[in-house]
């Protein structure tokens, strides 16, 4: 009998370097089932490399992300770990800050093409697993354009609904506002915040502080590749605990 107490993801002492520069320092962390983690932060503090190591796009150099349970290990042996990464980037959907959207293809095209072959979907239940999805952010009626016909918030939208198309188990944002005009900004966190109300577990990178304070049930704190504050949405934006993080919110806010 599986415990329902034990985290969905779990991430234990992932460390990452690039070119002898670190920019991760021994993170730890577990999310569960249907956490929405916010994680802010200065510009280069490692908040989008650690989205990208529990994704596995960039492996780490040490420590392991675990999914359900099953762990895939960063260093040397990632030899023996190919299929399980495949496996957990099929659970794990990931938005990232350009909408990476195959151009030759339509909005529906977009949306199918994963599901077909990485997941051996049929087609029929693929186009209407789709449409659905359209609808649920608000686009029904795009599904044939093509991606340059499309604002950029649409854009973002349709990257959601394709991340979504793979029946993931997470969801991860990296900054998915900030190529935005500020106009555009709402419809994407519209969505976002829906896919919150139901229930759908994410960690967020993102400087909508707003956002975070409304939608997160637990704020990361990042400077220098580690998370100095792991801390309730609440406290964290009325008390935060390290000076760090009260001189960010200052900054930004105004907080003192």
């Amino acid at each position: 009998m599986s415990d329902a107490r034990a985290p969905i993801l779990r991430v234990e002492r992932l460390s990452k370097s690039f070119a002898g520069s670190a920019v991760l320092h021994d993170v730890s962390f577990d999310v569960h089932q249907g956490e929405r983690i916010c994680i802010i932060g200065p510009s280069g503090s490692g908040k989008s490399t650690l989205l990208r190591c529990i994704n596995q796009l960039d492996p780490p150099d040490f420590g392991s992300v675990s999914l359900d349970g099953v762990a895939v290990a960063g260093g040397h042996g990632r030899g023996s770990n190919g299929e399980t990464i495949r496996r957990l980037r099929l659970s794990i959907g990931m938005v990232f800050q350009s909408f990476n959207l195959w151009p030759h293809m339509t909005v529906l095209q977009n949306l199918m093409e994963a599901p077909v072959r990485a997941k051996g979907v049929g087609k029929a239940e693929a186009r209407q697993i789709s449409i659905d999805l359209l609808r649920r952010v608000g686009l029904a009626d795009k599904h044939g354009a093509y991606p340059t016909q499309l604002s950029g918030g649409q854009q973002q939208r349709v990257a959601i609904a394709r991340a979504l198309a793979m029946n993931p188990r997470i969801m991860l944002f990296d900054e998915p506002t900030s190529s935005l005009d500020p106009e555009l900004v709402r419809e994407v966190l519209d969505v976002m915040k829906g896919l919150a109300r139901d229930g759908m577990t994410m960690l967020v990178v993102t400087h909508e502080l707003r956002f975070a304070a409304d939608v997160g049930d637990r704020i990361f704190f990042m400077d220098r590749g580690r998370i100095l504050e792991d801390t309730p949405a609440p406290r964290f934006f009325a008390e935060p605990t390290t000076g760090r993080a009260s001189q960010f919110l200052a900054n930004l806010i105004g907080v003192t």
